[in-house]
């Protein structure tokens, strides 16, 4: 017998309940009829409390805070904007649509089991662990809620901003580690010290600052959820060397995924670190972006909205935070680009009195094979 506004504990058997599923429950009880400020529970035939429990199909949205939305599946899926949609709950497919989130990079979380349905053909999705395609791209948001393994996966972004000796940076960051980054068919790859040749573009790695300065070095290698410099040449040195307004295919195998909110601390410095976000992020205190130009970080408030897959950097106490610029590099360390391409080192072109020039030619307008090229 339970009192009015009491409490009691009633012990309930959970044989049959599977991990993962939601379930309604429903306890009946009954007016005691000797007096009305009494409850009693109602029971079956053997005497045992009813207790109803029902299982249904959910699935759960989440967006790019990781913030979730618990929503009923009994006959279709709507993914909204969502980053990921986890579905691992419904058990069948069968006569439930779904209509695809609105974001190209949004993960769908399938039963290691589960048949893929067709409205999912073409989309990122990951049965159990494993996913056997992921192909995301730019400006669009990535958060995982999971850590899991693709087997292929891949992130294509179009720079529109070119090299141009000082200035011309972009940031870059991705969720996995590329072994392979090509511009249609042909493999790219950046200066590995400042004496390498034959390369197609920049790329530098944090390591370290001093008041009003970041320093970036040569990285051997692109880690995952590391933020990175990146320029490319435009049209400067002609058209063979063109990276600008061109598709750049960054791709892994065997890549493990971290779950996003396990993703490890930003790299620092004395001053300031360097931070990135796949799915983008909103300032919660000012912070250093990359200008226009590309050539220096400058201070923004709180409240900026910094895009998904790039980088930025927050000061580590508020006295940092009163420089209204970063400069890239110093004289001490310049990480300036080069003043001509790999293609004017070592093919032979001639000036406009076609005189063969070869090496660190001057600014000017030359020809090379036939095609005029300019160096600034």
């Amino acid at each position: 017998m339970v009192e009015k506004e009491g409490t009691t504990t009633i012990d309930v058997a959970g044989d049959g309940l599977k991990p993962g599923k939601r379930y309604s429950v429903r306890l009946s009880y009954l007016k005691d009829n000797a007096t009305v400020d009494a409850l009693m529970l109602g029971v079956d035939e053997n005497g045992l409390p009813v207790l109803e429990v029902a299982e249904t199909d959910f699935y759960i949205l989440g967006d790019a805070n990781g913030t979730t939305t618990l929503c009923d599946a009994p006959t279709a899926v709507n993914a909204g904007d969502a980053c990921y949609a986890d579905l691992r709950s419904i058990s069948s497919f069968s006569g439930i649509s779904i209509t695809p989130s609105t974001n190209d990079n949004c993960l769908y979380l399938l039963a290691e089991d589960a048949v893929v349905p067709d409205d999912l053909s073409g989309k990122n999705v990951v049965k159990g662990t494993t996913a056997e395609n992921i192909a995301l791209v730019d400006k669009y948001p990535f958060y995982s809620p999971i850590s899991f393994t693709a087997n292929s996966i891949s992130y294509t972004r179009t720079f529109t901003l070119a090299a141009d000796r000082n200035k011309g940076w972009n940031t870059i960051m991705l969720p996995f580690a590329p072994a392979s980054i090509k511009v249609g068919e042909d493999e790219k790859d950046w200066f590995h010290s400042a004496s390498d040749e034959d390369k197609h573009f920049w790329l530098r790695t944090f390591t370290g600052d001093a008041s009003g300065h970041v320093y970036f070095g040569y990285p051997t290698a692109m880690e995952a959820y590391v933020p990175y410099l990146i320029a490319v040449p435009g049209d400067t040195w002609g058209e063979t060397w063109k990276l600008t307004d061109k598709e750049m295919v960054f791709s892994g195998t065997n890549a493990s995924i971290v779950a996003t909110k396990d993703v490890g601390t930003p790299a620092s410095g004395d001053y300031f670190m360097f931070c990135g976000s796949t799915a983008g992020a909103t300032a919660n205190e000012a912070i250093y972006m990359l200008n226009d130009a590309g050539s220096k970080f400058v201070k923004k408030p709180a409240g900026t909205a910094v895009a998904p897959f790039r980088g930025w950097f927050e000061a580590i106490s508020i006295s940092s935070l009163g420089l209204a610029s970063l400069s890239i590099g110093s004289a001490a360390t310049d990480i300036n680009l080069p003043q001509i391409a790999p293609l004017a080192q070592q093919q032979q072109f001639y000036d406009l009195q076609g005189r063969s020039v070869r090496g660190q030619a001057k600014p000017g307008i030359y020809d090379m094979g036939g095609k005029k090229i300019v160096i600034k």
